[in-house]
């Protein structure tokens, strides 16, 4: 929709602020990662202004309020029943959009590091492997959780949300924390319908995160 991402800024827990003009989205995005991880690697980011138009034509719609519906529903599937587990697979069951995948303990995670000389975009690649029920759950991930393949069959790909939740308390897990030993329950929820639309397609395409299905599927 041709909102640029510049002016954007980066502070840091200590309230540190850089500020980056007049560049382009590549260049800024890869200033922004160097300067990442030099504050640590944990940073707010706000970028890409816009005025109330531009946000209502490309943005996602209500995705604030559903958040907070889907928590509401969360909590009172945990009043209805008697473990973290069981509430998960109550909403799961109650919850329009919600696929119940599967429960079981991470058996293997690899990370791939970004070569040093990969451009702005690039990032680690990580495979992380969950038993479950006696087959093998295999989930790809970079910042965010992004296939979901049941033993060589796709099951789930972005934009489609992938959550990893912790089956002793019910809280989504980052892709980075995901170590061997957790219990975890694999749940899929629909994209958002802003990305079915044609031209939105492109932009999350899967190939644009470096992976082939084919490939996936045949491995």
């Amino acid at each position: 929709h041709g909102v640029s991402m510049t002016p954007c800024a980066l502070v840091d827990t200590s309230g540190r602020c850089v500020e980056i003009s007049g560049s382009t989205a590549e260049k800024a995005e890869r200033a922004l990662r160097v300067l990442m991880g030099l504050f640590g690697g944990w940073v707010a980011f706000a970028g890409y202004p816009m005025d109330g138009r531009q946000a209502r034509e490309g943005g996602i719609s209500r995705t604030l309020r559903r958040a907070l519906e889907l928590g509401r529903q969360f909590q009172q599937s945990r009043k209805l029943t008697q473990s973290v587990s069981d509430a998960i697979s109550h909403f799961c069951s109650h919850t329009a959009g919600c696929l119940f995948v599967g429960r079981g303990s991470v058996v293997d995670v690899h990370w791939e590091p970004a070569p040093r000389d990969s451009g702005a975009g690039v990032q680690s690649k990580g495979t992380m492997i969950v038993r479950a029920a006696g087959r093998y759950l295999r989930i790809e991930a970079q910042n965010e959780f992004l296939l979901l393949i049941d033993e060589g069959r796709l099951l789930a790909k972005a934009p489609q949300i992938i959550c990893l939740l912790d089956s002793h308390t019910g809280i989504p897990l980052l892709s980075e924390r995901i170590l061997p030993g957790y219990g975890v329950d694999v749940v899929v929820f629909g994209a958002p319908g802003e990305w079915s639309e044609s031209a939105a397609q492109a932009l999350v395409d899967i190939s644009g995160y470096g992976y082939t299905i084919p490939s996936l599927e045949d491995s």
